[in-house]
């Protein structure tokens, strides 16, 4: 007996409490809402800033330059570009290198993809090349594996053979500047509506001009008109 008793207090309870569907906006169903506009906001970054890593293959180079990022910040597919150029140069061999490289990513926790562009010289012999780079890069640390196809001589006696074809690279970003805008698409939105409410509020006034211009001529119709006295 008294568990039917609590059985019927509980669903007397839930009965008066309101449904959780008052609180929810208006949608087609609780799972694909009707206008997901909160949800693709996007933010547009811009920085700038300066690299610092190390080089490693069969030889070590420091490496020292600047990044570029564009990034695409929202819930759903964030992205990020990239471009750099930076210089290497190895202090055992007297080798010094410029590398540019473009590489992007897209969500999260996912790998970047890029390539890159190569030129290593000794002062006497240079060489030049490039290929394509993976890496991972979280918390401002980048790490990049990847591989330039060289052109250019490459014997001891004659060419430069102090380079990596096949190479690893550990890279610190340094951000110097941040610039932050809202997508193009939703500022444009917002000026329409801005547009919208001003025409509105145009409107709201010439209809009370002419109420009041409608209030003032039945007010004057209704004042009676005074008659003149003959003069006798």
């Amino acid at each position: 007996m008294r568990i039917r008793l609590l059985f019927f207090a509980i669903c007397l309870l839930t009965g008066l409490l309101p449904a959780p569907a008052q609180y929810l906006p208006s949608c087609q169903s609780f799972w694909e809402p009707k206008s997901p506009e909160l949800f693709s906001a996007r933010l547009r970054q811009r920085n700038f800033g300066a690299i610092l890593g190390v080089q490693r293959g069969k030889y070590t180079f420091i490496e020292f330059g600047a990044e570029h990022h564009w990034r695409t910040i929202s819930l759903k597919n964030p992205r990020i570009y990239a471009l750099s150029a930076n210089a290497a140069y190895n202090f055992g061999h007297n080798v010094l290198g410029y590398n540019a490289t473009f590489w992007m990513k897209r969500g999260r926790v996912n790998l970047t993809y890029g390539l890159n562009a190569a030129y290593f010289t000794d002062f006497t012999h240079a060489r030049y090349g490039g290929g394509p780079v993976v890496g991972f890069r979280l918390l401002g640390f980048h790490l990049n594996t990847g591989y330039n196809f060289m052109a250019g001589n490459n014997t001891e006696d004659q060419g430069l053979t102090k380079v990596n074809p096949l190479y690893i690279s550990l890279r610190y970003y340094f951000p110097v500047s941040n610039d932050f805008n809202w997508d193009k698409k939703r500022k444009d939105n917002d000026r329409e509506d801005k547009v919208k409410d001003k025409e509105k509020a145009k409107k709201k006034k010439t209809k009370e001009k002419a109420k009041r211009k409608k209030k003032k001529a039945k007010a004057k119709s209704k004042k009676p008109k005074r008659r003149k006295r003959r003069s006798s």
